[in-house]
């Protein structure tokens, strides 16, 4: 993955997270059953979200450091 393609990925998925965190996208999850692990639907889905954010922004690191490593001086 190239840095300009991080970047373009890192902006998609902030508008997503944005979206799909507040009124609009939460009514989606906005349920008590079923539980999920233990936790309430509407929990679940915002821990989901957590996990989807390490994993994104893991692989925008790791595109942009190796971007910065092959750049010349």
């Amino acid at each position: 993955m190239s840095g300009r393609s991080a970047r373009v990925l890192i902006v998609v998925w902030g508008i997503a997270y944005v979206v799909l965190l507040s009124w609009p996208g939460l009514t989606l999850f906005n349920r008590i059953e079923p539980k999920i692990l233990g936790m309430p639907h509407v929990m679940a889905g915002v821990a989901g979200w957590l996990v989807i954010s390490l994993i994104v922004l893991i692989v925008v690191d790791r595109a942009v450091s190796r971007e910065e490593t092959h750049l010349p001086d």
